[in-house]
């Protein structure tokens, strides 16, 4: 997920706990590496479904745009 790599404005709450996970990804692997374990994650960016219908509606608000514009952003 893109959000936990960099800021987005109105979404903070959400890209921080997107970094969260990347960081410890991160620091678990780096830790577990003399043991031989690697360690990922996964971190799914947008999903289509009913929660997105209402992630639209508060982006077309807050930025002016149409419904459904942002879908086709990302």
């Amino acid at each position: 997920s893109q959000a936990g790599r960099r800021g987005e404005p109105l979404v903070a709450v959400y890209c921080a706990t997107k970094a969260a996970v990347i960081s410890l990804t991160q620091s678990a692997g780096l830790n577990l590496i003399q043991h031989g374990i690697n360690v990922n994650a996964i971190a799914p960016g947008v999903v289509d479904g009913e929660h997105w219908d209402g992630v639209d509606a508060f982006f077309a608000k807050y930025e002016n745009k149409p419904e459904g514009q942002k879908k086709r952003e990302v």
